[in-house]
């Protein structure tokens, strides 16, 4: 669908018992607004085609249609909105996926073409909302402090010290996780995957977090040119070829840690930005 980065759509509908998902402001909303995601899932005996398609465009009536319009501080307003709904049996292979918007006519709204194309450039507080879900993901706590205070003015880290990262290659392609990654520690850990971040879009929002914290770039700068990744590994035939799966926003899925190869030391230090060792 073209979108890339996101917010959970708690910081604007927390006080509601029915909303979506997730918050999306680019792609083709960018400049007009954002566009809330309902995602809804079933794992079951007796989940079907049909019971799937009715219960996303159920949960699409219920959850993103009376919340469309809204208005987001930083985001704008919701003019358009998706549920993605997904099912499977245990133990059978495959599964089930709908999407429903709000332009289908079984939902009677308007839509998202008509608000025209819009700009692929980032408004700031989603990629910092972005990066901050895929530093909780790296376990990088630290670093997600560091994000807090920046979008949400919550009090600034004591902690100043620096974060030690690892530059790694997998699949021939360099990506960054937290250096105490337990595989690299304990031989026999469980074969389990790694959340990692492109190299290239880590570094440059890194850099960009410790401009911030050092007063260097404006908090009203609108935009923020941060490259996109070709998403990669969304089919069972792709995952098995490549071994991961990259999302457009750098963030991705490194599925058999025992093939990630230790390339160098990445340090980031909230003050001084990126070094690498």
């Amino acid at each position: 669908m073209r979108y890339t980065w996101r917010d959970n759509a708690e910081s604007l509908f927390s006080a509601r018992s029915s909303r979506p998902d997730f918050i999306y402001g680019d792609g083709p909303a960018a400049g007009h607004g954002m566009v809330i995601v309902e995602a809804h899932g079933s794992l079951a005996k007796d989940v079907t085609s049909t019971r799937i398609r009715g219960r996303t465009r159920d949960k699409l009536k219920k959850q993103v249609i009376p919340n469309l319009d809204s208005v987001h501080p930083q985001y704008g307003r919701a003019i358009h909105g998706y549920c993605v709904g997904f099912g499977s049996r245990p133990g059978s292979k495959g599964s089930f996926l709908c999407v429903a918007d709000t332009s289908d006519p079984a939902t009677q709204h308007r839509q998202l073409s008509s608000a025209g194309p819009g700009s692929e450039s980032p408004s700031i507080p989603l990629v910092l909302a972005t990066f901050r879900a895929n530093f909780s993901l790296l376990s990088a706590t630290r670093i997600m402090r560091w994000i807090e205070y920046i979008l949400f003015g919550t009090d600034r880290p004591e902690d100043t010290s620096p974060v030690e990262l690892q530059i790694v290659r997998y699949a021939n392609i360099e990506f960054i996780i937290l250096s105490d990654f337990p595989p690299f520690f304990y031989p026999y850990f469980p074969r389990i995957g790694v959340f990692a971040i492109m190299k290239q879009t880590c570094q440059i929002f890194l850099n960009y977090l410790t401009d911030r914290i050092n007063g260097k770039r404006e908090a009203s700068t609108e935009f923020l040119e941060i490259p996109k990744s070709e998403i990669a590994g969304f089919s069972s035939t792709e995952l098995r070829d490549t071994g991961y799966i990259r999302y457009r926003d750098g963030l991705a899925f490194l599925e058999n840690p025992w093939k990630i190869e230790l390339v160098r030391e990445l340090v980031w230090h909230p003050h001084f930005g990126c070094r690498t060792g």
